[in-house]
């Protein structure tokens, strides 16, 4: 993820509240594709949430 798509992703992970506890990572990335234009592999998003101190947990039978 480059510096910009970064800085949307900041700007996106701040402006929303957790409304579905059980969101995917995958359901993120397009929500964040659809609010801020910016496509980003699920696993540079994970890196972004972890490195903002958000956790997860892997549910049986998800993605």
């Amino acid at each position: 993820m480059d510096e910009a798509s970064s800085r949307h992703a900041r700007r996106f992970s701040r402006n929303w509240s957790p409304q579905d506890p059980d969101i995917t990572l995958f359901e993120l990335r397009d929500a964040l594709a659809m609010a801020e234009g910016v496509e980003a592999p699920h696993s540079s998003i994970a890196a972004l949430l972890s490195r903002l101190g958000f956790t997860y947990r892997k549910i049986a039978g998800g993605q």
